[in-house]
């Protein structure tokens, strides 16, 4: 509450504006407001913008993609974006070829991380990649993967364990995740059940 009275966070959702017209116009009075701040934007849902609505599909994207990024090096400002993928296989992880409807997102952007959830295709029987509360519950660990960054260079994977109940994430060391996946593979493997 503080940190919105004080305008270092601002909560805004589709009943202010739903285009990215609107968030473009929020974006340029901060930037006039705060002309020395580091202001990060966050989007959620980019392929649901309504904008250039009068076209379809890739070109929509593609140009959809390409306003923000300018926006980005316009206002000076950094941008985050939830993006969809297209239809994957169960249990697929989504790689740059995964965003639906254009590579140019891929392409417009500094960085892309993608999020793979296996409890999202398996059950809690068959999922490695979990890790379990202090109840002994079965949750999410979610695997991000860099598909691209132009930032730092580190293409490489990093895990994050979810608690659905209250929307907290708690980074897991890459080397805690393997030997954790060892383990789950294992006990899967004495109790005969597939995992692959």
């Amino acid at each position: 509450m503080n940190l919105c009275k004080e305008e270092r966070l601002i909560l805004l959702d589709a009943k202010n504006g739903s285009s990215f017209a609107y968030v473009e116009n929020i974006a340029k009075t901060y930037r006039t407001k705060y002309p020395d701040k580091h202001i990060i934007l966050c989007i959620d849902s980019f392929h649901k913008l309504p904008d250039i609505s009068e076209l379809q599909g890739q070109e929509r994207i593609k140009r959809l993609s390409n306003r923000v990024k300018n926006s980005a090096t316009a206002n000076k400002i950094s941008i985050i974006a939830v993006a969809e993928y297209r239809k994957l296989l169960p249990g697929m992880e989504p790689d740059n070829d995964s965003l639906a409807d254009s590579r140019s997102l891929s392409y417009d952007a500094d960085v892309v991380i993608h999020l793979y959830n296996e409890l999202h295709h398996k059950d809690e029987e068959t999922a490695v990649l979990i890790h379990k509360d202090k109840y002994g519950s079965i949750l999410p660990r979610i695997k991000c993967k860099f598909g691209k960054n132009k930032i730092a260079g580190y293409e490489g994977r990093e895990f994050l364990d979810f608690y659905p109940a209250s929307g907290q994430y708690r980074a897991v060391s890459l080397e805690a995740a393997c030997k954790e996946q060892q383990t789950r593979c294992a006990e899967l493997d004495e109790k005969g059940i597939k995992y692959k």
